[in-house]
C-alpha cells in the first residue's frame, strides 16, 4: 500500500472534515433533499473510482454526478403505499403539492418510456438509451443551476471546503452556454467537479460514519415534507433488500457447484444449510448489488457473517472470480445478461479497495462460524492490487 494513502488515513484531518460536513447538514438551508443526494452521490463516486493505489479520483464531471443522482433516486419515483392510498413522496419544501424538479425528470422518463414502469433502472436505460440521456441531461442542468453552487453555503457564508467549481449561483445567466456544452457544441463551460485535496480519501474512510447518517437527515427531511413516520421511510428509500436479489440464487448456486462460498458445505433444505444470496462486501459497508457482489452461502455462515467483512482467504477466491481470464467471470456475464443484473467487475473490485484499505492492521476478519482473522495490511495489498 502506498506511503502516501496511509499517511493521510493517520491524519487528523478527517475527524475535522466530518465535523464541517455534519455541520452542513444541521446548518443548511435547502428547499429539497439535493443536497443529501449530492453528497451520497460524491460518496459513491470517490468509493467507485478508487485506483490500484488505494486513491480515490479527485475530479468528476457533472454528468457522473448527474448519472449517480438518478440512480439514488430512482426508487424513490416509485408509489409508498400508505393503507389504500399510494403516492410518490414529496422532496420539495415549496408551495403545496409541488415536486423536486429531478423527481419529475425521472417519473417522466418512468412513464413515457419504460415498458415497466417498476422497472429497474438499468431495464429501463437499455429499453431507451436515448430517452435515458435526456433525462440525465434535464437532472445535470438542474444540478448545475441549483445544489452545486449552493451546497456548501451556511447561512451567508460559502466555504468550499468539499469542492470547487468554475460557476457560481449567477450560472443560470450563462444557460446557453452549458446547453451548448451539453449538446457537445463549442462552449466555454467546464463541466468538472473538483474535490479539495485530501476530501475524497477522507469521503472513502468516513463513509462507514457519514453514510447512515446522510439517509437518516434524508429520511427524516421527506418524513416531515409527507406526514409520515421516519423509521418505515427509512426502509423505503435506503431498504437493504430493494432488489429482489432472490432471482440469481439459482444461477449462482450452479455457478458454486451447488457449495456455499465461505465453508464449502453442500447446500440443501435442512437447517442450517438453506442457501441464502449473500452481499460478499456487505451492503452496510456500501450497497453494491451487482451481480460480482453475489455469492450464496448457507444460511448459518450468511447469518454467522452478517455485516462483517470477510477474511483474507474468502477475498482472494472471490477477488479471483472478477478475472477477466476466468471462466467464472464470464460465468457472470452472462447471468447478468440472462437477468438483465447490474454488472461491473471493476467497480466491485473498487468498492473492495475502498473499504479494505482504510482498516487498521490487525482489524477483525470474519473466518467462519464465530471466528476471526486479524486483517494483514500487505496481504490485502497484494489481492486487491
Amino acid at each position: 500500500m502506498s506511503v502516501e494513502f496511509r499517511r493521510h488515513f493517520s491524519m487528523e484531518g478527517p475527524i475535522a472534515f466530518a465535523e464541517r460536513v455534519l455541520r452542513l447538514l444541521d446548518e443548511a438551508s435547502f428547499t429539497a433533499t439535493y443536497k443529501y443526494a449530492v453528497l451520497l452521490a460524491l460518496l459513491d463516486l470517490c468509493m467507485e473510482k478508487v485506483a490500484k493505489g488505494g486513491q480515490p479520483a479527485e475530479v468528476f464531471t457533472t454528468l457522473e454526478l448527474a448519472e449517480k443522482i438518478a440512480q439514488l433516486y430512482w426508487d424513490h419515483t416509485l408509489p409508498f403505499y400508505t393503507g389504500s392510498r399510494s403516492k410518490v413522496l414529496r422532496q420539495f419544501a415549496g408551495r403545496p403539492g409541488a415536486q423536486a424538479k429531478i423527481i419529475r425528470h425521472i417519473e417522466e422518463f418512468r412513464a413515457r418510456y419504460a415498458k415497466d414502469p417498476s422497472a429497474r433502472l438499468k431495464v429501463a436505460r437499455e429499453e431507451s438509451s436515448g430517452a435515458y440521456l435526456r433525462m440525465l441531461r434535464r437532472i445535470e442542468l438542474e444540478l448545475i443551476e441549483d445544489p452545486l453552487p449552493r451546497l456548501q453555503r451556511t447561512g451567508a457564508v460559502t466555504e468550499s471546503f468539499l469542492y470547487t467549481i468554475n460557476w457560481d449561483t449567477e450560472i443560470w445567466r450563462r444557460r446557453r452556454e452549458v446547453t451548448a456544452y451539453q449538446r457537445g457544441e463549442p462552449s466555454d463551460f467546464d463541466n468538472r467537479i473538483m474535490l479539495r485535496p485530501g476530501v475524497g480519501l477522507y469521503l472513502v474512510q468516513l463513509n462507514g460514519l457519514l453514510r447512515p447518517i446522510i439517509q437518516r437527515r434524508w429520511a427524516a427531511m421527506v418524513a416531515r415534507l409527507n406526514r409520515l413516520e421516519e423509521a418505515r421511510l427509512e426502509e423505503f428509500l435506503f431498504g437493504a433488500e430493494r432488489e429482489a436479489v432472490t432471482v440469481v440464487c439459482a444461477p449462482l448456486r450452479e455457478l458454486q457447484d451447488d457449495r456455499c462460498f465461505y465453508c464449502d458445505r453442500k447446500l440443501g433444505r435442512v437447517q442450517g444449510r438453506r442457501p441464502q444470496v449473500d452481499h460478499f462486501i456487505p451492503r452496510a459497508r456500501y450497497p453494491n448489488n451487482a451481480i460480482e457482489n453475489l455469492v450464496v452461502a448457507d444460511e448459518r455462515c450468511n447469518g454467522n457473517k452478517g455485516d462483517h467483512l470477510a477474511a483474507s482467504g474468502h477475498l482472494e477466491r472471490w477477488k479471483s472470480r472478477l478475472d477477466p481470464e476466468s471462466h467464472v467471470a464470464s460465468q457472470l456475464a452472462e447471468i447478468a445478461t440472462r437477468l438483465s443484473w447490474d454488472a461491473d467487475p471493476t467497480r466491485s473490485v473498487n468498492i473492495a479497495r475502498a473499504v479494505y484499505f482504510p482498516l487498521p492492521e490487525g482489524y477483525p476478519l470474519w473466518l467462519l462460524s464465530n471466528e476471526v482473522e486479524p486483517l494483514d495490511p500487505g496481504l490485502i495489498w497484494r489481492i486487491l492490487s
